[in-house]
């Protein structure tokens, strides 16, 4: 089928309301699509049909903005059925995304290359020193806690997600305190002592007024933090948004030249954006009257507050364009039995915060059942009351059983829950009963036992070597770690042969002396113990004479970790766990000038204590499994059949202590929000099913404790009549039973094709990707898609040093006009070396250093003294597509010769006359080099991103390989690159057939000698 044939056939199946959504292209739209009514579908229809219509617009001029990275990715794929490849070039983003690109397109205004992410951690810290310099009158001290650290943190980015500075807050307080004494609920109802009813009541002013007090110094606290950030060079999640918000204000003609090129926005999800988001997107339309915007959609399905969504900006919107915008309503639903949309709709209708009641226009939002598989179905939805909750798991397993035994595939069931912790025990019995299941977890790997080992080995040198032999519970402990692969008898043994040692010899002696263990009774594998003390011995040296990283590499190669969990069946999920560790300590390391162990360990402590998680998606998948979900993660997902458990009010209708109160004058919003939004993750869940729903709770919990329902099932029993179901004792006490019977649950296998599919949805390929495939996909495998931990070289971090000197060196000759003298070239180099010392040890940094400085200062004397600077870009970021695969990359430096001519130039380091890199600089016409070598490659793909980027007005003239040091003679090479059509299709084709087999997950080793991950495998 042609992508034309593919349009027309799915045009001609939208109905009158979607149509009128696809066709009505210019000026505002607001769509309010319920759920199933295929929005996304109308989005990328919509998106070909003002191509299809509108002259002079291009792909690259459409932007549409969503809320997930999930989002992004389906919604390019259905546009990559209608419009092909230029799909890629549609500016398809999530708010945070889209101001990345925005910042990465002018890092020469935001600088952000002096910036770095803050950690959750670094929060901590933060916040810790603010707290710690208090006066013990302010509200938020505290002799003994920082517990408000939390609340603040949330605080914090409330306040930067709604764009609300402290003075906002203050002005808003100063409002509602100035309001209340005249509001009823802060009046006496009846007349009370010297009070009259209607008189102010002075007690619940103040207590208001205390919350007030405090929410103003949660507030004030803000500007310091921002400035704690600055001084650290550091930022947090919410600030790029805000940056883009100043630079767009600020920076006129930098807004226009996005004014410019997106002619037309879509926003998808628009009820979960946030003030911040909607700020954006205002901006982006304020240069017209009557801008082309068109957001989509449905209030009713606002879940995500907790989160900083703002559910009153779909309401706004509305009301912010004269005339107000075209309202389109869908109302076919092409998912659901019209049973479960009816209960679904009397279960919605209780909210009164809803746009149907906010905006005049005479708007319906009844869903009616289209999709003619289901409309009909008479099975009505069944609202369960089970006896306890053992009862209700045991129910639940016997619902699946019997779905499984009708032959119906378990993939289209989903248990929906609130918190995973509901169903543990239902897990377990799966795997006893054979059930198959996929669930996605979230897990901290700091719980998982294999880096708990880590950090334990990591305590054991630290003290150690600090003072020795005061850790031997620590070595004792180690011996039974799994991949060290001792016999447990043998330890045991070893165990009471030292308790009768006369000499009362220490465990780390012992492990050392191989005729001493060779002489213990009954010991089988002697030899094992003694290797075990070699690798101490070899890792204490290590410890004193090696990096931190490279020591925490070396605990991983030299005891046996890193082969361990590759004969692991779940190699993939422990890999990324240990590679998510490993970048933990590397990024600390790079924050901290000399970071050690202590450092680390004083880190990982701090995290305890404050309850900081390193975490990590577990994906649990069995082929035809039963989805278990929470309701949060359900939606935008369906299935046939719906199991929504545990609906009582402890765990639905709790509200959740908010540390900080705000004033309606601030919020817009009112206490029945809460519930509200509650109801509107209760309606989410219910639609999910398209043939049946059971909602079920608890009359009683495991000790027989009475359960209250929540009030959505006080709401249920309006239309439906509650089943009670209670099983016998036996079958309970059977149930209990087998849920003792294993101590350790064993979990469904994780697949490793599961979870490189995961990674693969919105992959995009990089020359450097591209070079480390065609070389050995295995090893892209694991170092480029699983990312295994691995210690940065010194001569990387040399290079990185080198490529940033040269980068801000060229930045500050280009405010002077031209390079005046090698002083900034050095600082830079030297600051960006010191910054990456865990790479080196001492002797390594002040070599390194030293020649750093003599190279760089030969090479200004060559090639840059009184070189005059214009008309250069650095740090050029490219994201598009080649031949339909999505593509990124960065320019080191771009030299426009002309307007629309330029020369690319990328720095290299090391020597142009060492064999290898002669290599990497063939084509494919010279010998015994059929691929092309790497630079030529990397080149080539240069010239294909700006050949592909729609915002790029010039053309790669050529590209040039520059190396900064300088070869055996004194010169300094420059490799030319001047590229024909023939390299260009060479490469081409190199990466469309690099990328099917990357989707396809073939990753066979390359087989050579000398490949450290096909030796691996050969072991």
């Amino acid at each position: 089928m042609t992508l034309q044939q593919a349009y027309q056939k799915a045009r001609d199946m939208l109905n009158d309301q979607q149509k009128t959504a696809v066709e009505t292209i210019n000026g505002p739209v607001l769509v309010i699509a319920g759920p199933g009514t295929g929005k996304t579908q109308v989005l990328t229809l919509r998106i070909r049909e003002i191509l299809n219509t509108q002259d002079g617009i291009e792909s690259g001029n459409i932007l549409c903005l969503t809320y997930t990275n999930a989002g992004v990715v389906a919604m390019r794929k259905r546009l990559l059925d209608f419009i092909g490849p230029e799909a890629h070039k549609v500016q398809i983003h999530t708010f945070h995304s889209f101001c990345n690109q925005v910042i990465q397109e002018n890092a020469e205004y935001f600088g952000v290359r002096e910036s770095e992410n803050i950690s959750e951690l670094e929060q901590f810290e933060i916040l810790e020193s603010i707290l710690d310099a208090l006066s013990a009158d302010h509200p938020l001290f505290h002799k003994s806690s920082y517990g408000v650290i939390r609340d603040l943190l949330s605080l914090i980015g409330t306040l930067k997600s709604e764009n609300w500075s402290a003075e906002d807050v203050e002005k808003a307080v100063h409002e509602y305190l100035t309001d209340i004494p005249s509001r009823p609920e802060f009046q006496y109802k009846r007349k009370y002592k010297e009070f009259n009813a209607g008189d102010a009541n002075p007690k619940k002013i103040q207590a208001e007024k205390e919350k007030m007090d405090r929410l103003l110094a949660g507030a004030k606290i803000l500007p310091k933090y921002q400035e704690q950030l600055k001084k650290r060079g550091m930022y947090d999640y919410s600030d790029m948004i805000l940056w883009i918000i100043d630079a767009f204000q600020k920076k006129e003609i930098l807004l226009a030249r996005y004014q410019e090129q997106f002619q037309y926005i879509l926003v998808d999800e628009f009820q979960d954006t946030n003030g911040s988001q909607k700020k954006i997107v205002d901006l982006l339309c304020s240069y017209w009257d009557d801008p082309n915007i068109f957001v989509v959609g449905d209030d009713d399905q606002s879940i995500y507050r907790f989160q900083g969504a703002n559910m009153r900006n779909i309401m706004d919107f509305y009301h912010q364009f004269t005339p107000p915008p075209t309202v389109i309503t869908i109302e076919k639903n092409y998912r659901s039995s019209q049973n479960i949309l009816d209960i679904a709709q009397h279960i919605i209708e209780k909210n009164t915060e809803r746009l149907i009641s906010e905006i005049p226009e005479d708007i319906s939002k009844h869903l009616t059942a289209e999709n003619p598989e289901w409309k009909d179905e008479p099975l009505m939805p069944i609202l369960t009351e089970y006896y306890n909750t053992y009862h209700q798991e045991y129910g639940i397993i016997k619902n699946l059983k019997a779905i499984q035994e009708k032959g119906i595939p378990l993939s289209k069931v989903a248990v929906i829950y609130q918190n995973h912790s509901q169903v543990d025990h239902i897990l377990k019995i799966c795997e006893q009963e054979k059930i198959p299941v996929r669930v996605k977890e979230t897990e901290n790997i700091l719980d998982m036992p294999i880096i708990h080992h880590c950090i334990e080995l990591l305590q054991y040198f630290f003290e150690e070597e600090k003072n020795p032999y005061s850790r031997e519970d620590i070595l004792f402990r180690s011996l039974f770690f799994s991949f060290f692969k001792l016999n447990p008898a043998d330890i045991g043994l070893l165990a009471l042969w030292r308790r009768e040692d006369p000499a009362n010899r220490h465990f780390k002696t012992i492990l050392r002396d191989e005729e001493q263990l060779q002489q213990v009774p009954g010991m089988k594998h002697p030899e094992k113990l003694f290797d075990i003390g070699t690798i101490l011995s070899a890792l204490e040296e290590d410890y004193v004479n090696k990096t931190l990283v490279h020591f925490l590499e070396s605990i991983f190669e030299k005891t046996g970790l890193l082969h361990f969990i590759f004969s692991q069946a779940e190699k993939s999920y422990l890999l990324r766990a240990l590679s998510t560790f490993f970048q933990f300590v590397k990024q600390e390391a790079l924050k901290t000038h000399n970071c050690t162990v202590a450092d680390i360990l004083k880190k990982l402590d701090r995290m305890r204590i404050h309850g900081i998680s390193l975490p990590i998606q577990k994906i649990l998948y069995e082929k035809d499994g039963v989805h278990f979900i929470t309701a949060h993660s359900s939606k935008g997902l369906e299935f046939e059949y719906v199991y929504l458990i545990g609906v009582e009010k402890k765990i639905w209708d709790r509200k959740q202590a908010r540390g900080f109160s705000f004033p309606d004058t601030l919020t817009l919003s009112n206490e029945g929000d809460f519930l509200e939004e509650k109801r509107r993750l209760f309606f989410v869940a219910i639609t999910r099913a398209k043939k049946f729903v059971e909602v079920s709770y608890c009359s009683k919990n495991e000790e027989g404790k009475d359960l209250d329902p929540s009030i959505f099932i006080s709401e249920l029993s309006e239309k439906l009549t509650p089943q009670k179901k209670e099983y016998s004792e036996t079958e309970i006490t059977e149930y209990q039973m087998r849920l003792l019977q294993s101590g350790e649950q064993k979990q469904a296998p994780i697949i490793e094709k599961e979870m490189i599919k995961h990674i693969l949805e919105d992959y995009r390929m990089s020359a450097t990707h591209l070079n480390k495939y065609l070389d050995c996909p295995l090893a892209f495998y694991f170092e480029n898609l699983l990312r295994i931990p691995s210690a940065m070289s010194p001569h990387a971090a040399f290079g990185t040093a080198i490529h940033n000197a040269l980068e801000k060196g060229y930045r500050h000759a280009e405010s002077e006009g031209v390079w005046k003298d090698d002083s900034q070239l050095l600082e830079t180099f030297e600051k960006s070396l010191v910054r990456a010392r865990f790479a080196f040890s001492e002797v390594e940094f002040k070599k390194f250093l030293k020649h750093g400085k003599k190279v760089l200062a030969q090479y200004f004397q060559k090639n840059l003294s009184q070189k005059e600077v214009k008309n250069m870009q650095y740090e050029y970021h490219l994201s598009t597509h080649i031949a339909g695969v999505p593509a990124t990359g960065n320019i080191d430096r771009i030299d426009f010769i002309e307007p629309s001519l330029a020369r690319v130039i990328d720095y290299k380091t090391g020597s142009a006359q060492n064999p290898l890199t002669r290599k990497k600089m063939e084509t494919p016409s010279d010998k015994n080099n059929q691929l092309g070598g790497d630079y030529w490659r990397q080149m080539v793909f240069y010239d294909l991103l700006v050949e592909n980027n729609p915002r790029a007005s010039w053309r790669m003239h050529e590209g040039v390989i520059d190396f900064v040091e300088p070869d055996k003679s004194g010169h300094f090479v420059q490799k030319v690159f001047s590229l024909s059509q023939a390299d260009k299709t060479a490469v081409k084709e190199q990466i469309k057939t690099t990328y099917e087999r990357i989707q396809n997950m073939d990753f066979t080793g390359c087989h050579k000698q000398d490949c450290q991950w096909c030796n691996r495998f050969r072991e």
